[in-house]
């Protein structure tokens, strides 16, 4: 009960702030469903994409956000911060079973995709909303703990991709593989970057 007034009260707020500050334009926001789950799979080159995210989706969707993040991530004490009061998901990357998701260095440029977010769709049978990132780089670039406020934010959001055929056959490597490219293909052009498969 505790958590959720600070999430509303504190987090919400912040999340306004935030955009007004540093968010320039968001395109595509008819893509995002509105009722049914879904998995937003964006580039990642700033800690600002996690700020950047939550504040587009629990605008348009006025929605709780959950990420999946590696627990190193929480050694920034601001996001470390954001992750707490917005109840976010760290896991430890050395452990069986877990799931990597796109992107893992900051270098603000497009990195090989992990299989992580095919995988976790094919199982939890929802579609993937590929997002390009724009701008978060130039403010917050790794190794920096606060970023430079001006509204330099472009987010497009692109149209869900769905996996349907895919449901019923045995996951392999190449498949996992397969769709992973597909959805940073996607990202990469919503990002005007080039993905090299």
């Amino acid at each position: 009960m505790f958590s959720n007034f600070i999430l509303w009260i504190i987090y919400g707020p912040f999340l306004k702030l935030c955009s007004k500050i540093l968010i320039r334009k968001i395109n595509g926001k008819e893509n995002l469903p509105q009722k049914k789950g879904f998995i937003l799979a964006a580039n990642h080159s700033s800690y600002l994409d996690i700020i950047a995210l939550s504040t587009v989706l629990m605008r348009l969707r006025k929605k709780e956000v959950r990420y999946l993040a590696k627990k190193e991530l929480v050694s920034n004490p601001i996001i470390k911060w954001i992750f707490k009061i917005g109840r976010q998901i760290t896991f430890d990357r050395e452990a069986e079973g877990q799931i990597v998701l796109q992107e893992a260095i900051l270098t603000g440029k497009l990195q090989k995709g992990k299989t992580g977010v095919a995988r976790l769709a094919l199982w939890a049978r929802v579609p993937v909303i590929p997002v390009g990132i724009k701008g978060t780089f130039e403010l917050m670039p790794k190794g920096k703990i606060m970023p430079k406020f001006k509204k330099n934010i472009v987010i497009n959001i692109g149209k869900p991709i769905y996996f349907d055929n895919y449901y019923k056959r045995e996951i392999k490597k190449q498949i996992l593989r397969k769709l992973t490219d597909k959805i940073m293909t996607e990202i990469a052009k919503l990002s005007n970057q080039r993905y090299k498969l």
